[in-house]
């Protein structure tokens, strides 16, 4: 039974962000050259800009075990889950993590569930997963 399903995007604004630049460069490239190349560069890099955003996400699936993405994580090794956002969660990215932990990050997400493993064959000791729902992981984590 799936207890926590979430995919988390980049942001919007991000993603717009991406888009306005591909309009500028397209429009660029009609004035250069003619309107329907133009259009047509539009079009491609348009799609593109957004495929390349959402592949820069993540999926986050609780059953039997943790899924984020290809990592996997039995329920038996997972210590203690918190949840973290805004300002708090910059100065516990800032203050943490380390080099040996497993950061699984999603551009413009700045919400993450931080969990300590209690598994000491698993090369990371630490996963910081971004999430737009880190309170729900986390309580869904202790249970």
């Amino acid at each position: 039974m799936v207890e926590f399903k979430e995919r988390v995007f980049p942001s919007f604004t991000l993603i717009g962000f991406g888009l306005l630049i591909t309009a500028v460069l397209s429009v660029a490239a009609a004035y250069a050259i003619n309107f329907t190349t133009g259009f047509v560069l539009a079009v491609f890099f348009s799609a593109v800009t957004i495929a390349s955003f959402f592949r820069l996400g993540h999926s986050i699936k609780l059953d039997d075990n943790l899924s984020v993405g290809k990592y996997s994580l039995a329920l038996s090794c997972i210590g203690d889950a918190s949840a973290f956002s805004g300002s708090e969660a910059l100065e516990v990215y800032r203050k943490e993590l380390k080099t040996t932990d497993l950061y699984l990050s999603v551009p413009g997400v700045t919400n993450f569930v931080r969990i300590k493993l209690d598994d000491n064959r698993d090369p990371y000791q630490v996963w910081f997963i971004a999430s737009r729902k880190p309170e729900l992981l986390a309580r869904k984590l202790k249970n």
